[in-house]
């Protein structure tokens, strides 16, 4: 019989008998089925347990600051390390503009922080940090409903791999058991990067060796299928050139015809990362004026 303490700290759950809970799409943990997950009254579905599960049981116990589920706890302890993916991404404030509220509870993204690393910074009225770990890791642990959803449906959905015909948890939280160094930033980092990167050969053959090591041979081996581009130029107070890319990746299996959207920061001193998610096949950006950072991405 299978058996997995998922949480440390103030609680320990025992699953038994079945999927481990902090990976599997559709868990059927105790610790899910304990905490009221799914609620249908807040629109939760199967997907977001245990996720939102543990996130009312964080808020409720104050003794679980210290804790966080397996699959993220394991992943950033791969990720702290590694220096190409604190470098491959930009800020994010964790704030959602649409909704006017927090995405990740104060004290969970400062425990996320902590095990990566990097710091939560305070930039006027905003909380600002690492912009992978907010829109990864972060995002799995939002409980933040959006007229679009719950931001962890990008990860946990299943949409991306199967859209890309690559296996299924290659963008998921169970990406930490595919490899013995793999984990959902490190291969979120590696595509994005490589789809941002995809007109300047010599800069991504700078980075390729930085992130392919801790990817998926499925990963590597996949051919880019269609990209569409659209970019936005902003100059900042400092004088210094923004130019804010988005990049419509086709997602040939898809049967709504959707792509996945990949948006980037690039400045003459490079490229970093700000977030990607899947958008249906009509999905067109309203243009800012004037031009200012989409998707909760932050530049002084």
């Amino acid at each position: 019989m299978y058996r997995k303490a998922v949480l440390a700290g103030g609680a320990l759950l025992a699953i038994a008998g079945c999927a481990p809970a902090f990976f599997s799409r559709t868990p059927q943990s105790a610790f899910g089925l304990q905490q009221g997950c799914p609620r249908a009254d807040l629109g939760e579905t199967e997907q977001d347990c245990p996720w939102a599960g543990w996130v009312r049981e964080f808020e409720r116990q104050s003794a679980l600051s210290e804790a966080l589920p397996e699959a993220i706890r394991v992943s950033l302890e791969r990720d702290q390390a590694d220096s190409a993916i604190r470098e491959a991404w930009g800020l994010s404030q964790n704030y959602d503009e649409g909704v006017r509220a927090e995405i990740v509870r104060g004290p969970i993204l400062e425990a996320l922080a902590a095990r990566m690393g990097v710091e939560v910074q305070q930039k006027r009225d905003r909380r600002v940090v690492h912009a992978g770990l907010i829109h990864t890791y972060g995002y799995l642990l939002s409980n933040l409903r959006t007229s679009f959803g719950y931001k962890r449906a990008r990860w946990v959905s299943g949409r991306i791999e199967a859209g890309l015909r690559i296996p299924r948890e290659s963008f998921g939280p169970g990406a930490y058991l595919l490899g013995p160094e793999t984990t959902l930033l490190s291969q979120a980092t590696f595509f994005m990067m490589r789809v941002a990167l995809r007109d300047d050969a010599a800069r991504w053959e700078e980075w390729r060796p930085r992130l392919e090591g801790r990817t998926t041979e499925a990963l590597r081996a996949l051919r880019l299928p269609a990209i569409a581009r659209s970019s936005e130029s902003q100059t900042l107070p400092s004088g210094e050139r923004v130019e804010w890319v988005t990049d419509l990746v086709s997602l040939p299996a898809d049967p709504r015809g959707g792509r996945l959207l990949v948006y980037s920061q690039h400045t003459a001193q490079g490229v970093r990362l700000i977030t990607a998610f899947p958008v249906e096949a009509n999905f067109s950006e309203k243009k800012n004026t004037p031009v200012r950072p989409r998707y909760n991405a932050w530049v002084d």
